[in-house]
């Protein structure tokens, strides 16, 4: 993955970046509405994103990602605010402070941060997708 600014992108590639954080979002949130339900349990949609979504201001060339990933998370949010809580909850959740390949590729090794454990997002994940998490719904955290 090449980080690059919004102003080295063409149209065109914010737009195919905006298919795939954005679009396959709505696609995927509105097929999973239309599956049949099995009862009347509350279904789950845990969607894992990141804090870098917020970050528009700085040299960091996080580009497009930033900005369609953040108009996926604000799609399930209003999505989420419009929803019976009844039947699906939605939660966007950063995964936390993890050193991933991309964090490798610019330059940040184990020391350059307190690093989280990388089962934390899991355990998260698994709490998230309860009714104990429901005053969650619709929020970004």
């Amino acid at each position: 993955m090449v980080l690059r600014k919004i102003t080295e992108h063409t149209g065109e590639e914010v737009w195919e970046q905006f298919i795939v954080n954005v679009r396959s979002v709505a696609q995927f949130r509105d097929l999973f509405e239309r599956q049949p339900r099995a009862g009347a349990r509350t279904r789950y949609i845990i969607n894992v994103s990141s804090s870098a979504i917020h970050y528009n201001t700085g040299s960091y060339p996080l580009g497009c990602g930033t900005i369609t990933k953040n108009s996926a998370a604000l799609l399930l949010q209003k999505t989420a605010d419009e929803s019976d809580l009844s039947k699906t909850q939605i939660i966007n959740f950063n995964p936390s402070a993890i050193l991933t390949l991309v964090g490798k590729g610019a330059s940040l090794t184990a020391d350059s941060a307190d690093w989280d454990h990388e089962d934390l997002p899991d355990s998260f994940d698994v709490w998230a997708a309860s009714l104990e998490a429901a005053f969650l719904r619709s929020r970004f955290v």
